[in-house]
C-alpha cells in the first residue's frame, strides 16, 4: 500500500523550473526515461539520514501530460513522520510557487493529516533497524519460493559425497551467510542508534582508536563516530552481542532474552541456535564446509528462530522505552 499525489501545475509552468524547485525542496535526481504516451519523466527522491528522521523517503515524477505539467509523489506504508510531513510540504510549496490544483487520498487540495507528535531519533534508528532486518528475511523467502532444480531431489541419501554436489543442500547452506548478515546488521544498527543518544556515549567511546583513513572519513562525514567506533566490535559472535549491548547499561537483558528456552522443557534457546547458525556460517567461509543435515525443513526453523529471537529484543526493548511499535513487520 502507498500514499500517492498528483499536482496538475498552472499551464505557463516549465519542466526546469520545476525540477530546480524539487532540487531547492532537498531532492536528488535519480534517472530520466521515456514514456510512450507522456514523453520524459523525471525521477526525484528525498531522504533525510539526519536522527534517522526518514524511513522510506519521498519518491516525486515530473512529466508533461495534455500541455500540463504534473508532479506525482509517493511513499509507501511504512513511511516515517517526517517522509509525510516533507510530502506534504512538497506538494503544498509545488502549489504555492506554480499554482494549479493537487490530488491525495485525502481528496482535492488536501494534504495528509500529520502523524502526532514525532518519535525520538533513539526509537527511529531502531525501528529502522528491524524494518530493514524484516525486508531481508523477506527477500529469503522470495528466493526460497522461487528456486527450482528440476533434475534434483530435494530430500538427501545421507551420503556425504552424492549429498556435497545436491544443488538443494548447497543452496540451503549458500542462504547462511546471508541470514547471518542480516541479524549482523540489525545487531549493529540497532546498537549504533541506541548508542548515538545514550548517557554512557562519552565512557564507551573513550575506549575508541582511529586510523588516519578513518579519521578522513568522518571528515567527510561519509561515516558517524559511533558507526565508526561499531565496526571495531563483533557482532556475530553472540556473547559478544550480548556484552555490546550490556555496556550501554539498558534496562533490557538480552543475554536473559536469548538464553530463554525456545519452549517450556526445552533444553535448545535462541542463544544456542544463533550460535549453531553463525558456526555454520564461519565452517562454510572459512572451510568451505557445508552442513549435509541443512535440509530446507530444518533451515525455515532456524529462519523462524533468528525472526523470534530479534523480534522478542525488538519488543522488550521498545516496551522499556515506551515506544509504540509499527505493526508492518512485527506480526
Amino acid at each position: 500500500m502507498s500514499y500517492t499525489s498528483d499536482s496538475h501545475l498552472a499551464p505557463n509552468s516549465k519542466i526546469k523550473d520545476v525540477n530546480a524547485f524539487l532540487t531547492l525542496l532537498g531532492y536528488k535526481a535519480v534517472s530520466s526515461w521515456k514514456a510512450e504516451e507522456l514523453g520524459k519523466i523525471y525521477e526525484f527522491y528525498w531522504f533525510e539520514e539526519e536522527d534517522y528522521r526518514s524511513t522510506s523517503g519521498v519518491q516525486a515524477s515530473v512529466y508533461e501530460a495534455e500541455s500540463v505539467v504534473r508532479v506525482t509523489t509517493g511513499t509507501p506504508i511504512a513511511r516515517s513522520y517526517y517522509d509525510l510531513k516533507h510530502q506534504n510540504q512538497t506538494i503544498r510549496e509545488l502549489r504555492n510557487r506554480f499554482g494549479g490544483w493537487f490530488t491525495t487520498d485525502a481528496g482535492k487540495n488536501r494534504c495528509w493529516p500529520d502523524q502526532g507528535t514525532p518519535p525520538t531519533p533513539s526509537k527511529s534508528g531502531c525501528a529502522r533497524a528491524y524494518n530493514r532486518y524484516g525486508r531481508n528475511t523477506i527477500k529469503a523467502s522470495i528466493y526460497l519460493m522461487g528456486r527450482d532444480f528440476k533434475n534434483y531431489k530435494k530430500s538427501t541419501s545421507k551420503i556425504e559425497w552424492i549429498d556435497e554436489h545436491n544443488p538443494w543442500l548447497i543452496s540451503n547452506n549458500l542462504l547462511l551467510p546471508f541470514l547471518v548478515s542480516a541479524s549482523e546488521d540489525y545487531w549493529k544498527s540497532t546498537y549504533v542508534a541506541l548508542l548515538k543518544y545514550s548517557e554512557k556515549k562519552e565512557s564507551i567511546l573513550k575506549s575508541a582508536h582511529f586510523s588516519g583513513n578513518q579519521l578522513v572519513q568522518l571528515s567527510k562525514k561519509k561515516i558517524t563516530v559511533e558507526e565508526l567506533f561499531a565496526e571495531s566490535l563483533s557482532f556475530q559472535s553472540i556473547s559478544s552481542i550480548c556484552n555490546n549491548f550490556a555496556k550501554l547499561g539498558l534496562s533490557v537483558d538480552l543475554a536473559a532474552i536469548l538464553k530463554k528456552p525456545l519452549r517450556k522443557g526445552s533444553k535448545q534457546s535462541f542463544y544456542l541456535i544463533l550460535e549453531s547458525l553463525t558456526e555454520m556460517r564461519h565452517r562454510l567461509i572459512h572451510r568451505g564446509e557445508l552442513n549435509d543435515g541443512l535440509s530446507e525443513t530444518e533451515l525455515q526453523k532456524m529462519i523462524k528462530i533468528q525472526k523470534q529471537a530479534i523480534k522478542n529484543f525488538h519488543l522488550a526493548l521498545f516496551k522499556a522505552n515506551k515506544w509504540t511499535h509499527d505493526p508492518l513487520w512485527i506480526d
